[in-house]
C-alpha cells in the first residue's frame, strides 16, 4: 500500500534527518536487509521540504531576527556571511565528490557504511568530556574559522553513515561554541543545504512523474511531524550532555554492520 510506504519513509526520514545518526546510512542498511526500493526522487525531495519546514518553523524566531537584523543589525549580517562561508565549504566538498564519482562507488556498501557510522559514534563520543562554552543572550556568534570548519564537517557528511546534524555540532563544539549555539548554526545551515542538495538532485534528473499525490502528502505530513519531535529530543538531550547516546547507538549498529557484511 503505498500510504503504509509512504508513513514508513516519512517516520524514517523524519527522524533520522536531524538525529546524529546518519538518515542515508539507514537507508543503505535497510535497503539491504528489507530490499527497499526508493520511492522516487519526487517523494524523496516533498519529505526533504518538510523536514526543512520543520527547522523554519522550530526556530522561526532566531531566522525571524536574522531576516530583521540583516537591515540594521552588524551582529546578523555577519551570522549570515558566516552561514554562507559554511554553505560555500561544503558546496565545493560535495560537487568535488560528485564529480569524481566516489560516492556512487560507496552507496550500496552496508560494510563501508557501517564503518562511517563507527566514525560518526568516534566524533560524539569526543566530546564526551569537552566543556563547551557558556552561553549567552547575545546574537549567535561565529567566527570565520569555526564557519569554515563546520562546513568541511558538512561536506564529508555527504557520505552515507556520517552524520550531518552529528558532525556540524561537534565541529561547533570543538571550535568553541556552546551547546546550543552550535545546535542552532547547524540547524540554520541545513535550510540551505537540504534544500540545495534537493534542487541539485531535480536538475540532475529533470524528467520526473509527478507520482502519488496521496502518498506525498502522507509523508511530508509525517516528516514534518517527526522532525519537529526530533529537534525537541535532539536540543533538550544536547543541553544536558547526552549527544554521547547516539554515539553508542551510531557505535552498535556499525559494527554489526561491518560483521555481518564484511564477515559472513
Amino acid at each position: 500500500m503505498p500510504s503504509i510506504s509512504a508513513f514508513i519513509l516519512g517516520l524514517v526520514q523524519g527522524l533520522t534527518e536531524f538525529l546524529p545518526v546518519s538518515s542515508s546510512g539507514h537507508l543503505v542498511i535497510a535497503s539491504k536487509l528489507l530490499e527497499y526500493q526508493s520511492p522516487g526522487l519526487i517523494l524523496e525531495t516533498v519529505v526533504h521540504i518538510a523536514t526543512t519546514l520543520a527547522v523554519i518553523i522550530y526556530f522561526r524566531k532566531r531566522f525571524a531576527s536574522v531576516i530583521v537584523g540583516v537591515f540594521n543589525d552588524i551582529d546578523s549580517r555577519k551570522l549570515v556571511l558566516m552561514l554562507g562561508l559554511s554553505f560555500c565549504t561544503t558546496a565545493v566538498i560535495g560537487i568535488g565528490l560528485d564529480q569524481s564519482g566516489v560516492i556512487d562507488l560507496v552507496f550500496d556498501s552496508p560494510v563501508f557504511v557501517g564503518a562511517m557510522l563507527l566514525v560518526t559514534a568516534g566524533a560524539l563520543f569526543s566530546v564526551l568530556r569537552l566543556q563547551p562554552a557558556a552561553e549567552s543572550d547575545q546574537p549567535l556568534q561565529i567566527s570565520w574559522k569555526v564557519a569554515v570548519l563546520v562546513g568541511l564537517a558538512q561536506g564529508v557528511a555527504i557520505f552515507p553513515g556520517i552524520s550531518r546534524s552529528g558532525f556540524t555540532i561537534v565541529a561547533g563544539l570543538w571550535g568553541g561554541m556552546g551547546r546550543r549555539s552550535a545546535a542552532e548554526f547547524s540547524f540554520l545551515l541545513s535550510v540551505p543545504t537540504i534544500l540545495a542538495a534537493s534542487l541539485f538532485e531535480l536538475w540532475r534528473e529533470p524528467d520526473l512523474a509527478i507520482g502519488d499525490g496521496q502518498a506525498m502528502i502522507v509523508a511530508g505530513v509525517v516528516a514534518f511531524i517527526t522532525g519537529m519531535a526530533a529537534i525537541h529530543w535532539l536540543m533538550r538531550w544536547l543541553q544536558r550532555g547526552r549527544l554521547w547516546w547516539f554515539a553508542g547507538y551510531c557505535a552498535l549498529i556499525g559494527s554489526a554492520s561491518v560483521a555481518y557484511w564484511g564477515f559472513f
